[in-house]
């Protein structure tokens, strides 16, 4: 009796410690995540792409560095190996964990025979076209390509440093590209500007009259942002002054309308290097304004604008008119005529310039007994008196008779930008 107790006490025992163990589930026995940033696990793969067209037998291998064996593999095509055969032409992802639970993942792709055989950048080419200088030094030479094949987008690297597909307002010379596709082919071509032909001896002044006719309106308001995608032009045509400096030879029309075109074109040249801005009085280079600044280039010397107008034009010519003909790109000054001073225009243009100047009411009030009038006959009154009054000078023009004895004032000079 005493035997049969201790045996079902054992058994009792035994019975209850086995009622006490629970299966573990098989994704539990997987290394649970930890925090990756504390892993060292990498993973890199290669490739066997297929041989034959059909033939399904690409494979892919995987070699572990780091982590902690034992590893784990997992493919999306169910694979557990780190070695995947027989495979088709496709794309296999792939996570691989370590004992620690780092994990680690990518894809592989298995290309097919046929694909293996093409080279897609075996007809990657690109041709070049160009447009030679018009002028020599007129900088607007031009190069257009043309991309076959390959995959768009693509991307270029000139040798000048630019990246668009054409190239626009070249030099003389010869320039290189090299053109990109999406599967990183590249290709090759090269493009010469010859330079264009020499100025003819006969000198003109077509070139300013083209972009003024193209530039500014009959009212005298200047599109500086046309006239800066002319800027080739404008610096062919300032290189055409540079060349024919006035000779003795030549008549004191010829001169005068040399030299205003010179004041005019340099007063859009120096706003469009500091563009954009609001008025030309916004412009400083070492404490001097933009009619101080020595920037004007001509036959070996420098100028300002002040010297062109005050050391040359003023006392050299002695004609009042040139204040209604020179422009200092400002809403209060005489408006810019849209055509070129030449020899041949020059006494009608400053005549009729003049007339409009005085007789423009937003300028100009003029009364038979009181004036308020431009800040140019106070600035440069002393040309205007030589033969009279400054009321003199205004009265040979005005469509208005003003007494002699007249109050005269003047009015606030507006300097924002003539556009």
């Amino acid at each position: 009796m005493k035997h049969l107790l201790v045996f079902l006490t054992i058994v009792s025992s035994l019975c209850f410690c086995a009622s006490c163990v629970k299966e573990t589930p098989e994704e539990d026995l997987l290394p649970q995540p930890i925090n990756q940033d504390s892993c060292a696990l990498n993973v890199s793969s290669s490739v066997i792409n297929e041989t034959l067209e059909n033939a399904n037998n690409g494979a892919a291998s995987l070699l572990v560095n780091g982590g902690q064996t034992p590893y784990y593999f997992q493919w999306s095509n169910q694979d557990t190996t780190s070695v995947i055969s027989n495979l088709a032409p496709g794309q296999y992802s792939y996570t691989v964990t370590d004992e620690l639970g780092c994990i680690d993942s990518g894809q592989v792709s298995v290309l097919s025979a046929s694909s293996v055989d093409e080279d897609p950048c075996e007809n990657f080419s690109v041709t070049s076209s160009a447009v030679d200088e018009s002028l020599q030094n007129a900088g607007d030479g031009s190069i257009s390509l043309t991309v076959s094949g390959g995959t768009a987008p693509y991307t270029y690297e000139w040798s000048n440093s630019s990246t668009s597909q054409n190239q626009n307002n070249l030099a003389s010379g010869s320039y290189s590209v090299t053109v990109t596709d999406a599967n990183n082919c590249q290709t090759n071509a090269t493009a010469n500007i010859q330079p264009g032909n020499p100025p003819t001896n006969t000198f003109s002044h077509d070139i300013w009259n083209t972009l003024l006719n193209n530039h500014v309106s009959n009212q005298g308001n200047v599109s500086y942002t046309g006239m800066a995608s002319d800027i080739a032009q404008i610096n062919a045509y300032i290189d055409l002054l540079d060349q024919n400096f006035p000779e003795n030879s030549w008549s004191n029309n010829k001169k005068l309308a040399y030299w205003i075109n010179v004041y005019n074109v340099h007063t859009v040249k120096i706003i469009l290097v500091n563009w954009p801005l609001n008025s030309i009085m916004d412009i400083s280079q070492g404490g001097n304004n933009a009619f101080d600044i020595a920037f004007i280039n001509l036959d070996g010397n420098t100028y300002t604008l002040n010297q062109v107008e005050n050391d040359i034009i003023r006392p050299q010519f002695n004609e009042p008119r040139i204040h209604f003909a020179v422009n200092c790109g400002a809403k209060s000054c005489p408006r810019l005529v849209n055509e070129a001073y030449t020899e041949n225009n020059l006494q009608s243009l400053l005549q009729s310039n003049t007339i409009e100047f005085i007789n423009n009411s937003t300028l100009n009030t003029l009364n038979a007994n009181a004036v308020d009038i431009s800040q140019l006959f106070n600035w440069y009154s002393v040309d205007f008196i030589q033969n009279g009054t400054v009321i003199d000078y205004i009265n040979q023009y005005s469509n208005t008779t003003i007494n002699s004895n007249t109050s005269i004032t003047y009015k606030f000079y507006d300097w924002d930008l003539n556009d």
